[in-house]
């Protein structure tokens, strides 16, 4: 497995968690469960602009 697979699979496995996640029943650990990965997570997705924007919209519905 190359280097690039290995990220791919990595951020795949990182997105169904997610999308697995956002699936709880009480709403306030879906959101804060699916929001996890833009805090701690390689580079591409700890983007804290994304992480500010996520909650940004999340506050106004």
């Amino acid at each position: 497995m190359t280097d690039v697979e290995r990220r791919r699979g990595n951020l795949l496995s990182r997105l169904t968690s997610v999308l697995r996640s956002a699936l709880y029943p009480d709403p306030d650990i879906a959101v804060r469960t699916a929001l996890y990965p833009l805090a701690f997570s390689p580079a591409p997705l700890a983007d804290p602009a994304a992480h500010a924007a996520a909650l940004s919209h999340l506050r106004t519905r």
